[in-house]
């Protein structure tokens, strides 16, 4: 359902999110369980609140790779992945990896395509690199 597979995003982007965005997304995901919150109205909420922030950190890390992107268009998942990429933490290919996993799984599968073409090309780069390599070594 829609609603798992946000929860399965959520999961997946947790430890990338300041204290304050893990709080609020815990509170309305306690309304929802005390039906405060529809599914429909939390759904909305959690993808605000995420655009939000993860675009806000977009224009501090990765103003350019936004601009490539064609952020305003693809909203929250678009930012999502900059974000992630961009991160503090140094493990740009893992989120690359389980952000790919976790957008395929939805309706925007589109923005994902273009990184795993890049992600591969780099991989490609680095094989035709090393052909080269033993082609120069003779």
């Amino acid at each position: 359902s829609l609603q798992e597979c946000v929860k399965e995003k959520l999961s997946l982007i947790h430890g990338f999110l300041q204290a304050d965005v893990q709080n609020q997304l815990s509170e309305l995901e306690a309304k929802l369980h005390c039906e405060e919150l529809s599914e429909e109205r939390y759904l909305a909420k959690v993808k605000a609140l995420l655009h939000q922030e993860l675009s806000a950190e977009n224009g501090d890390a990765a103003s350019p790779v936004q601009a490539s992107n064609g952020c305003s268009k693809n909203g929250a998942y678009g930012s999502d992945e900059d974000s992630e990429r961009a991160g503090p933490d140094g493990e740009e290919d893992s989120a690359m990896e389980m952000e790919e996993a976790a957008a395929s799984s939805s309706s925007s599968s589109s923005v994902p395509v273009p990184r795993a073409r890049k992600a591969r090309r780099s991989r490609s780069n680095g094989e035709s690199k090393s052909n080269g390599g033993t082609g120069s070594d003779l």
